[in-house]
Order: structure tokens, then C-alpha cells, then sequence
């Protein structure tokens, strides 16, 4: 998977903000996919998409330090990326909660 991300990264033009928000949005959307998916009571589903909002946000801090960004796209990229960080957070406690009090 990660060599696939390297390629995209080096075949996008000019500084690969570009595909840093896009793995922001994946992981915000995964994120909010298994908020969802918590609150109707599917741990499973929601510990999967909590995993691949992972994956996104581990990319995100592989590529990041080799992008050539603004400062502007910086700052966007890294205030978003602490919004992701937060919420991976905030599941995996959510997750641990309700797996010990829900069958898996």
C-alpha cells in the first residue's frame, strides 16, 4: 500500500499537498465512519474504519517531512492533521469502552 502512496506522491505535480489533503480527507471521513458506526453499536465496523483512518494518518506523517509546502499548506495540513489525531484518539478510547461491554 505504501508503495503505491510513494508513487502517487512523486507523480502528483508540484509540492504533494495535494495528496496529503487527500489522506486528510480519507482519514477524517474513515474517522467519521466509525463514529457513526459506534453510535448504531457496530464495533466491528467501527474498529476497521478506526484502522484505516490510521493507515491515513501514518501516511500523512511518512510523507509529510519530504513535501515542499507553503507555509499557508503547511499550516492547513498540520492543523487538520492534529483534527485527525484527535479523533483517532478519541475512538480508540470509545472503541476499548464499548468492546468490553458489547459482544464482538
Amino acid at each position: 500500500m505504501y508503495l503505491e502512496q510513494l508513487e502517487k506522491f512523486t507523480q502528483l505535480e508540484g509540492s504533494g499537498a495535494g495528496f496529503l489533503t487527500q489522506e486528510l480527507d480519507l482519514g477524517l471521513t474513515f474517522a467519521t465512519m466509525a463514529r457513526e458506526s459506534l453510535r448504531r453499536g457496530r464495533i466491528r465496523s467501527a474498529d476497521r474504519e478506526r484502522a484505516e483512518a490510521t493507515k491515513a494518518h501514518e501516511a500523512v506523517l511518512k510523507f509529510l517531512p519530504s513535501a515542499t509546502l507553503t507555509s499557508e499548506q503547511k499550516t492547513k495540513i498540520e492543523r487538520r492533521l492534529s483534527e485527525l489525531e484527535s479523533q483517532l484518539e478519541r475512538l480508540a478510547g470509545l472503541v476499548v469502552l464499548l468492546a468490553g461491554t458489547s459482544p464482538i
